[in-house]
């Protein structure tokens, strides 16, 4: 798949407190991206992030309450493969130094450029398909393509799964090891308009698709996909 097709599947969160900026921005991310997630501080970032969305994500350094450095933080506690870039201006060389740690893909200096914006998604997906970040194991035998929604066993073959499915699934991978419970799936996937049955049974239909025992029913709590033996 060439570089613009997985683009054209992604989804980029971009946290920018400027509203012009914030704007300008997302609109040139647009032309690129299936979808853009602009907010205007990092605490609506991190939860936008958890709610297992984001593809690539892009952090203004300096922003009300938690900036873009503790955004990145707090993200790579648990994630070690989303792109995450910082826009920051030259005289920000003190913050930047402390970002080494947080494995950024790159720094977009200001005032940001079109051509900026391109390279830095380009570089996302060179770094994803590196890293194998465009795929999660799931099983000896079975991977999942978070852009499209598949799932791709070993002999070749697809199951593109159905967009609940896709979505259930995306939020246990991004907090993989995670309880997430209930009250919080119904919200993300059914806005609270579901029966707790409807919920048990979207989950019954993913395990069915998946290695046994990847989905850990906490009882009355939640779900959580709990990593390979």
């Amino acid at each position: 798949m060439e570089q613009r097709d997985y683009l054209q599947q992604m989804t980029v969160l971009l946290a920018e407190d400027d509203k012009i900026v914030r704007d300008s921005t997302a609109q040139a991310l647009e032309i690129f991206v299936q979808r853009v997630i602009a907010v205007e501080d990092g605490a609506a970032a991190l939860q936008q992030f958890h709610s297992g969305v984001a593809d690539i994500v892009i952090l203004d350094i300096k922003m009300p309450g938690k900036s873009g450095l503790v955004v990145a933080r707090e993200i790579r506690s648990s994630d070690e493969i989303t792109p995450i870039f910082i826009i920051s201006s030259f005289n920000d060389s003190e913050q930047l130094h402390q970002a080494i740690p947080l494995l950024l893909i790159d720094y977009l200096i200001k005032p940001l450029t079109f051509d900026q914006l391109k390279a830095a998604l380009i570089k996302s997906v060179d770094y994803l398909e590196k890293r194998g970040g465009l795929t999660y194991p799931l099983g000896d035998d079975v991977s999942y393509n978070k852009r499209s929604g598949t799932l791709i066993t070993t002999d070749g073959q697809e199951t593109t799964l159905p967009m609940r499915e896709k979505q259930l699934l995306d939020l246990l991978i991004t907090n993989r090891n995670k309880l997430v419970t209930k009250e919080r799936l119904e919200d993300l996937i059914f806005n609270m308009e579901c029966s707790e049955t409807s919920l048990k049974n979207l989950v019954y239909r993913l395990k069915k698709k998946i290695p046994a025992n990847r989905i850990v029913n906490v009882r009355e709590i939640g779900y959580m996909l709990a990593e390979q033996d």
